[in-house]
C-alpha cells in the first residue's frame, strides 16, 4: 500500500499522554499498540494531536508503519480496507467493486 512498508500492521488501541515537564513543542506522547502486541511511542505536539485526534476516533482501520513512524487511517471515504484487515491476512488492500 502507498506511503508504508510491508512492516505495516492494524492499530489495537492509542492512548495519548501528557508529561507537564516536557519540552512544550512536543509535551504529548501517543502511545500505540499493534495488532502482534508491540509498543510504539511517538512524541507529538499539542497542535498535531488536535488534527489528529478527530481521525483517530473515526470507525475507520488504522494501521502503523513502525518503519516510517506513520499512522494510517484508512476508509475515510468508502471501504479500502475491511474492517477485520490484518498483516496475516491482507498484504496488499484492494478496493471492493
Amino acid at each position: 500500500m502507498a506511503g508504508s512498508s510491508n512492516r505495516t500492521l492494524r492499530i489495537d488501541y492509542v492512548n495519548a499522554n501528557w508529561n507537564a515537564e516536557a519540552d512544550a513543542a512536543c509535551a504529548f506522547e501517543l502511545l500505540i499498540v499493534t495488532e502482534d502486541g508491540q509498543r510504539h511511542s511517538l512524541p507529538i505536539a499539542a497542535d498535531h494531536l488536535t488534527a489528529l485526534g478527530p481521525l483517530l476516533r473515526q470507525d475507520g482501520v488504522l494501521l502503523f508503519d513502525p518503519e516510517g513512524q506513520t499512522i494510517i487511517v484508512g476508509n475515510l471515504v468508502g471501504e479500502w480496507f475491511q474492517q477485520d484487515w490484518s498483516q496475516g491476512d491482507h498484504r496488499v488492500a484492494v478496493p471492493a467493486r
